[in-house]
């Protein structure tokens, strides 16, 4: 008997990139009736997830078909022809391995480091399950790395993952086929700032040198809202306000936008949302267009929004008979002023995922152009290596936001690791030669301890990276998120690394 040839699929790195690279199998009865899988066969083995999914056609080549003569007998005569198989192209990333190995580390460093720190409000300390980081190419959308953890192993996959595997992994709490930078959205915190910002100087309701009075607390109705520290900031301009990442600031200015929108409203005019306006020039509430799948648009929330979420949900409004259902009932889909606040402050049903934040903060960087995001570069020919097909950068949206504004906002980004809620976390880094805009996030999700961001670009005055760090419940920004992306600048910038230290600002 002459011996079976089959396919192997290695993994030299191990697990590294697992999401990135997804992971193949036998088409299913579903899959066949998918567009996607227009002429294949049943027990053609096809891309799941990852870059074997979205390059799937690439990168399987074609069998080889052998026309035979058979007598009555079912015995070979002769050959009459055929078509030799072709295989299959390369694959030519975006993703630097040794950057990504790194950026996986760190990350799990950063994770172990969160649940050192003391939760307070909850007690123990933050349990720091998941996280997960973005480093852009700000000029062109390509990915240097993309890491989410927990992760999975793609070598359990070869050859068939085994039942008790697959419910292993699918079971788990900490989801570990979940790519959350690209397939899970979350309140920003205050790595929104920027953009509401932005909003307000594109409005005029604001300029670089405006201030408002920072008593620790905001009241609007019988509502009030309080900063993260109860002590204040005294009076902030633009450029302490986000320094210090003071909340009542972008209160007081989520309010002013406010008035005029109600005024709108009163005179019966369409209601011109500058923040959600704003944030959709930065290409969020929509679906990055990005060569991997089951990507996540986010949530800007709006009037419409607001209503059509209501009329959804009707019946959960309606459920209950005391005073606060009531309401909910008969007003829920009314725009009420804390909604402006919540979005001011990246909170409420406002929802990015990393990979949207990391394209927003490109912009920033960059001029205000939202690239298409990227981790294919090319696609080559297996055996002469030449170029079949370039991934060429390819612009998104383009913020219609005045130059000035941004460079307002970018300067007052760049004091954050020098003298602001970043500045414990970079304690020693080399500043004046490699120096870093940023900003720290820390999201509410109660009954959840708070997810820790940070948000960044640099070098200041030419960008060369993006890296936003998200630790799901590890934290506030400055504590958890920050160190790791430091981490993350040491190795983009060839420093020498340091150990992943939990920071100790405990601020937005």
């Amino acid at each position: 008997m002459a011996p079976e040839v089959l396919a192997l699929r290695d993994y030299p790195a191990g697990g590294v990139a697992a999401h990135v690279l997804g992971y193949v199998g036998e088409v299913s009865a579903d899959e066949l009736k998918q567009r996607r899988f227009r002429g294949y066969r049943a027990g053609d083995i096809v891309g799941k997830a990852g870059v074997e999914l979205t390059y799937d056609k690439w990168l399987r080549g074609r069998d080889g078909v052998q026309d035979l003569e058979v007598n009555a007998a079912g015995e070979v005569v002769r050959a009459l022809g055929g078509r030799p198989p072709a295989p299959g192209r390369d694959l030519q990333l975006t993703v630097n391995l040794d950057l990504q190995l790194t950026v996986e580390r760190v990350l799990a460093d950063g994770m172990r480091a969160a649940r050192l720190l003391p939760d307070t409000p909850r007690g123990g300390t933050y349990p720091a399950p998941a996280a997960t980081a973005v480093v852009l190419d700000p000029d062109d959308g390509s990915l240097l790395a993309l890491a989410s953890l927990p992760q999975y192993d793609p070598r359990r996959f070869v050859g068939g993952i085994s039942r008790r595997d697959f419910a292993r992994y699918s079971g788990s709490p900490g989801k570990p086929l979940l790519h959350r930078a690209v397939q899970s959205a979350y309140p920003p915190g205050s790595t929104w700032k920027p953009f509401t910002a932005l909003a307000g100087l594109q409005a005029g309701t604001i300029t670089p040198t405006s201030t408002y009075s920072c008593p620790g607390s905001f009241t609007i109705g019988d509502y009030t809202k309080r900063d993260w520290t109860p002590r204040g900031h005294g009076a902030v301009a633009l450029t302490d306000s986000l320094r210090l990442s003071c909340d009542v600031y972008y209160y007081n200015l989520g309010a002013q936008l406010g008035v005029a929108e109600r005024a709108q409203e009163e005179r019966g005019e369409k209601v011109d949302e500058k923040l959600q306006a704003t944030a959709r020039g930065f290409g969020f509430g929509r679906l990055p267009a990005l060569d991997l799948p089951y990507g996540v648009e986010g949530t800007v929330p709006t009037r419409e929004w607001r209503k059509r979420f209501w009329e959804q949900n009707r019946k959960l409004y309606c459920a209950g008979s005391g005073a606060l259902y009531r309401e909910l009932c008969r007003d829920g889909w009314r725009w009420q002023g804390g909604d402006n606040l919540n979005i001011a402050i990246g909170q409420g049903d406002l929802q990015v995922s990393p990979l949207q934040l990391a394209l927003g903060y490109g912009a920033l960087a960059n001029g205000g152009t939202v690239y298409r995001p990227h981790v294919g570069r090319a696609v080559l020919d297996p055996v002469s290596g030449r170029e079949v097909r370039r991934v060429k950068p390819r612009v998104a949206e383009v913020a219609e936001v005045p130059g000035g504004a941004l460079a307002a906002v970018g300067q007052a980004l760049a004091t954050v690791p020098t003298g602001g809620t970043a500045a414990s976390a970079f304690a020693g880094f080399p500043l004046d030669r490699f120096p870093v805009a940023g900003k720290t996030g820390t999201a509410d999700l109660p009954p959840q301890a708070p997810f820790a961001w940070f948000a960044s670009y640099a070098p200041v005055g030419d960008p060369e990276y993006v890296v936003v760090v998200m630790v799901e419940q590890g934290g506030h920004g400055g504590e958890s998120a920050a160190p790791v992306a430091r981490a993350i600048y040491q190795k983009l910038f060839g420093l020498p690394a340091t150990p992943v230290a939990a920071g100790a600002d405990r601020s937005g």
